[in-house]
């Protein structure tokens, strides 16, 4: 059969026992039923045929006798063997009777035919038989039909109708082969039903060996452990009584190894009596323990632990005489469990309560404390093991969860129950009760002080004793010790190891320390180390949540991260660098390869940042270049045009003179002889002459701003003053606000600044000149002293704006937006060029249709 166990070919011979165990008992059902259902059938005989009723009454009761007989048989010790034999009997016995009913009635058309159904049903759904056992006493019992049928025509004077007698037959045939099929596929479910069993009996068996080698093997790794940490511990523990020879350097790392050679073996502890439970090599030595005296030696073990923290711990009782049956190895690492548990879950300023007590026939012992609680959700699972309230990588309190699952089962050993009240954020009283009576086994007898059940007893003791505490590093948050060019922020929320790191690193970097993932996120942006050593278990926050912030964070992201973690599967792996770690530290680690991994990846940290700085300095270079460039491009043309402005100044401003000065005699001519309309014409002349004579001076200052003439301090206002009046006279000067201050004075070449101000008042005028603009225009000139001991400048309108698309070109030479014939370019060009020459800026703000304000700075007289 398919799917048979290598191994275990003899299931075929252990189905054929259980099959015939289950034959036998559903064989007896079957008797018991049957007996019944036919007795109860007699009540059929009162309807059908009265007049048989007696004789059949006999028949029943005969079939029913005989049936009892084999019932009996199958229930005496030898009754399985026999079991097949009587099966068929059961079978045949009842078809014979039903059939002698049908011969004795109406043969074919007999109502008693039904019953044969019943007989056939039973041996293929109720019965455990084969299918070739179901269809020959099937077909037997139709046989025995067809004999009754005629036997009746022949003996009995009656006629066989055969449509009757075929009707009968084909449901019986019909009815056999169901019960034959039901019986096939019920053989073959009670075989993988059996196959199933036997493989997961094997299984069960081998996980349970298995199981007994697993708890052999950490036995006796964990008896082998002891040995060289008691090795360990023997020389730190006598190097530290001398420790007043010893550098505090290795006074320090001494304390450091005492302390978790102490952990270590208070693990290995609790390993190895859960093993002992297991089992069941534990054996209690009780012995007679005066109850004050014990407890108080129990509580004043870990009173310095409690103090360590800043809690009380106080016994509280009124029965002091008490005395109790205990193993007192044993029952103190029950109350040594509750005790630093209380002290490990309570707060700082609190106070932990021992007491005890008579209840009942039971001693009472509890233990309270003031701390955090135990969730509702969390507490139907607080004895069990391995169990922690958190256990996620956030956890905050550390552990292995065996500790109150070893103090249950010891309470349990005890005879005794433990049980628990707890509020969140309230605090937790735990309840033990001992049996107070005598024990019926023998006590044990008090060991004396120099007999030991193992060597190091008192050093076992001691790591029960231990808590973990974290009394902090030394080192303030945000604070830094050691020295060097790099720095490194340490984040692990356990003391010792941030101590061992720090000590390792200082000489070499500045060192910052953190306990959690919130506040290593809050200084890695305050500090912005060159480096973080990231435990990946901490509370407030994992160290792969902070890596991910720090690394999606663009003020943090250069940031290099070596993960610190005890997990060194690939998915763990995968799961730091995904999470952007640039490095992981499995623990353990030496020193050395600390210092190694710490220093390669500062050093490629510092070659990024090298290639970061050469990459924004390369660019920065090339923009530079690129604006030196354009200036140099810019120089040449201004060069160019200088040279052509001097050179034509000369040639025009004579014959330009000369024109004016004949048109004037012209006019004036022309008005004495009245000569109609030359005197429009000249004067129309006289308008493009001057043009032209505002277009050479332009010229003139754009192409000699810087030698026009020299810096000397003028006073602001009579600049303005200057400027308003060289406008032309068909500008409304009425439209001009000037608000500057009469103690302004400026250093500067008065002639340019005078220059400037004319053209942006120009401009301004020009800005408000429009018909819509003749009843609210406005140009403002205003200056006043800025508290960076400058003087600021600004020209303001309400005119029309400058579209944003002009903005960028306004001080470019030669670009305007007036008509032809209406400006050169030039004006602001020059505007600009002399404003860069006096150190500032001329600045624009614009928007289309509020208005437009230029503006530039000077410096002040007094700071000059």
């Amino acid at each position: 059969m398919a799917g048979i166990p290598a191994g275990y070919e003899g299931w075929s011979a252990s189905f054929d026992e259980v099959n015939r165990r289950f034959r036998l008992q559903r064989l007896k059902w079957a008797i018991v039923v049957s007996v019944a259902v036919y007795l109860l059938a007699a009540t059929l005989d009162v309807f059908y045929y009265p007049g048989k009723q007696l004789e059949f009454w006999v028949v029943r009761a005969g079939v029913s006798v005989i049936l009892l007989g084999i019932l009996w048989l199958l229930m005496t010790p030898n009754g399985i063997r026999h079991v097949v034999k009587c099966g068929l009997a059961w079978a045949l016995i009842l078809g014979v009777a039903i059939n002698y009913m049908i011969f004795s009635t109406d043969g074919a058309s007999s109502p008693y035919y039904a019953a044969l159904h019943l007989v056939v049903l039973g041996m293929g759904f109720m019965m455990v038989w084969t299918v070739s056992e179901t269809l020959v006493t099937a077909f037997g019992i139709i046989a025995l039909y067809w004999v009754a049928c005629w036997g009746n025509e022949v003996a009995m004077g009656g006629s066989v109708e055969l449509k009757d007698l075929y009707l009968g037959s084909f449901f019986l045939t019909a009815t056999s082969i169901i019960s034959a099929i039901s019986a096939h596929f019920s053989m073959i479910s009670r075989r993988q039903d059996h196959l199933l069993t036997c493989q997961l009996d094997e299984q069960n068996r081998r996980l349970q060996e298995l199981d007994r080698q697993k708890s052999d093997f950490f036995a006796n790794i964990s008896h082998e452990l002891r040995t060289p940490l008691t090795l360990v511990y023997a020389p730190i523990e006598r190097m530290l009584r001398d420790s007043e020879s010893l550098p505090g350097k290795a006074h320090e790392e001494l304390m450091l190894a005492h302390r978790n050679t102490l952990r270590l073996l208070k693990l290995i502890n609790e390993v190895l009596d859960i093993l002992k439970l297991d089992q069941g090599s534990m054996v209690l030595r009780r012995q007679r323990v005066v109850i004050s005296d014990y407890v108080r030696g129990v509580v004043r073990s870990v009173s310095h632990l409690g103090l360590a923290k800043g809690i009380r711990v106080e016994i509280e009782t009124r029965e002091e005489a008490l005395e109790m049956y205990v193993d007192p190895d044993r029952f103190e690492k029950v109350l040594l469990n509750l005790v630093v548990n209380a002290i490990k879950f309570s707060k700082e300023g609190g106070v932990v309560q021992v007491r005890w007590s008579i209840d009942g026939p039971d001693l009472r012992f509890e233990v309270e404390d003031h701390g955090i609680g135990i969730p509702v959700a969390s507490q139907q699972r607080v004895f069990e093991r391995f169990f922690q309230v958190d256990s996620s990588t956030t956890r905050r309190y550390g552990g292995t969860g065996l500790g109150l699952a070893l103090a249950h089962e010891l309470v349990e050993r005890h005879g005794g129950r433990i049980s628990f009240k707890s509020e969140e954020g309230r605090g937790t009283v735990f309840s033990v009760w001992i049996p107070a009576g005598v024990p019926s086994c023998p006590l044990a007898e008090p060991e004396g002080s120099g007999c030991s059940s193992e060597p190091m007893q008192e050093v076992f003791k001691t790591a029960d004793r231990f808590l973990n505490l974290d009394v902090g590093d030394g080192l303030p948050k945000g604070a830094q010790a050691g020295c060097g060019e790099h720095r490194i922020l340490v984040v692990d929320d356990e003391a010792d190891m941030r101590r061992f790191l720090l000590n390792n690193l200082k000489d070499s970097f500045r060192i910052s320390l953190a306990a959690n993932g919130k506040d290593a996120l809050e200084l890695a942006r305050d500090l912005h180390p060159n480096l973080m050593i990231l435990d990946w278990m901490m509370p407030e926050m994992d160290g792969l949540e902070v890596c991910q912030l720090i690394k999606s964070d663009e003020a943090t992201r250069d940031i290099r991260v070596i993960m610190l973690t005890a997990r060194s599967d690939e998915v763990s792996k995968i799961q730091a660098l995904e999470s952007g770690a640039d490095d992981f530290l499995l623990k353990p680690f030496s020193s050395i390869e600390l210092i190694a991994r710490v220093r390669s990846c500062l050093r490629e940290a510092d070659l990024r940042n090298d290639l970061r700085d050469q990459n924004v300095y390369l660019k920065k270079t090339l923009a530079d270049l690129e604006s030196t460039r354009l200036q140099l491009v810019h120089s040449e043309k201004m060069a160019g045009i200088g040279c052509l402005a001097s050179g034509i100044l000369h040639e025009i401003n004579n014959p330009l003179n000369y024109m004016l000065t004949a048109l004037d005699l012209g006019i004036a001519s022309a008005n004495r002889l009245d000569s109609g309309n030359l005197p429009d014409l000249l004067a129309d002349v006289k308008r493009g002459a001057e043009r032209i004579q505002e277009i050479v001076s332009n010229l003139g200052v754009f192409a000699l701003s810087e030698n026009s003439d020299r810096k000397s301090p003028c006073a602001m206002g009579e600049l303005a003053s200057k400027a308003v009046q060289m406008l032309p006279p068909d500008l409304p000067r009425n439209r001009i606000t000037v608000d500057i201050p009469g103690d302004l004075v400026i250093v500067g070449f008065q002639t340019q600044l005078v220059h400037v101000l004319l053209n942006l008042l120009r401009n301004a005028m020009d800005a408000v000149s429009g018909e819509s603009y003749r009843d609210r225009a406005k140009v403002v000139l205003r200056a006043n002293r800025m508290n960076s001991d400058k003087i600021r400048v600004s020209i303001e309108d309400n005119g029309c704006g400058i579209p944003e698309s002009n903005m960028k070109r306004i001080f470019e030479p030669f670009f305007t937006t007036k008509d032809v014939n209406q400006g050169t370019g030039l004006g602001l060009s020059v505007c600009h060029s002399i404003i860069k020459a006096h150190g500032s800026d001329l600045a624009v703000r614009s928007r289309v249709g509020e208005g437009s304000c230029f503006s530039f700075e000077l410096p002040d007289k007094d700071i000059c």
